[in-house]
């Protein structure tokens, strides 16, 4: 996430300074108050309010961030980088309906100078795919620095527009460059539902149980799995992962047990 300032170039030299010296001393905490007080030299209410929920941003308080681009977003319903960077911050809060509605407002007003994996990010979340696939593709194109992240993006995006082969090669990239950072991105999950799309069930099947080797506690990659082999009437093996379900997710586990008692 890009994070900028509307402000002079001194108070942003000042700001990220504090940050990046708190971090090398060690300091676990910086007072927002070393923020305010800079912010405060700003005349326009507004800016004042965004450059405070960039400064919660910095500091990880999101809560308080999404608080301040609300005010900056109130003093000028205009700001298309306010509303943008609100959406941003409710994604980390998990509020995605109210994310989709602060990018809606963004994008409706003017296309937002920002990282090439924020734009990716805020087009994914408002369903229009061909560009979120577009901004990531740039993304690796310039050598991101978390590469299999995006690679992971790309190809969900992919599968979303129903390119599931090309889906399929960018997953098993990832996988050979950096296996542990794809695990933690769901690649192998996310190659399985692929496979099954392209009906390549018994390749599926090898992901899914790639995936549970990996991250044992993993409810989705026993789900999948579970529903795939009732699918393929292997009954038995579906209820052994049922059985194992049982134990991570209830909600879960009761799904698959009616959808292969279902699918008799």
């Amino acid at each position: 996430m890009i994070l900028k300032f509307k402000s002079s170039l001194y108070v942003i030299f000042f700001l990220v300074w504090v940050a990046v010296f708190a971090a090398s001393c060690g300091k676990p905490k910086i007072e927002v108050e070393d923020f305010k007080q800079i912010i405060r030299t700003n005349p326009d209410e507004a800016d004042r309010y965004f450059n405070l929920g960039v400064a919660y941003s910095i500091l990880g308080r999101h809560q308080e961030a999404a608080e301040a681009f609300e005010q900056a977003v109130c003093g000028n319903p205009d700001d298309a980088d306010s509303h943008f960077r609100l959406g941003l911050v409710y994604i980390i809060l998990k509020r995605s309906n109210l994310a989709k509605e602060a990018f809606k407002q963004s994008f409706s007003i003017r296309l937002v100078d920002a990282s090439h994996s924020d734009l990716g990010l805020a087009y994914y979340i408002l369903e229009r795919y061909r560009e979120a696939a577009e901004e990531f593709e740039q993304v690796l194109h310039e050598d991101e620095p978390h590469p299999i992240r995006y690679k992971c993006s790309l190809a969900t995006t992919y599968c979303k527009l129903g390119r599931y082969q090309d889906a399929i090669e960018i997953y098993k990239e990832a996988i050979r460059i950096d296996p542990n950072s794809a695990i933690d991105y769901d690649a192998y999950l996310n190659l399985g539902v692929a496979y099954h799309k392209l009906g390549r069930n018994q390749e599926a099947v090898e992901a899914f149980k790639q995936s549970v080797r990996h991250k044992h506690d993993f409810a989705n990659a026993y789900y999948y799995l579970g529903l795939l082999y009732s699918a393929l009437n292997n009954k038995n093996s579906a209820l052994e992962q049922y059985k194992i379900l049982k134990n991570l997710d209830e909600n879960l586990a009761g799904k698959l047990y009616n959808f292969i008692h279902k699918n008799k």
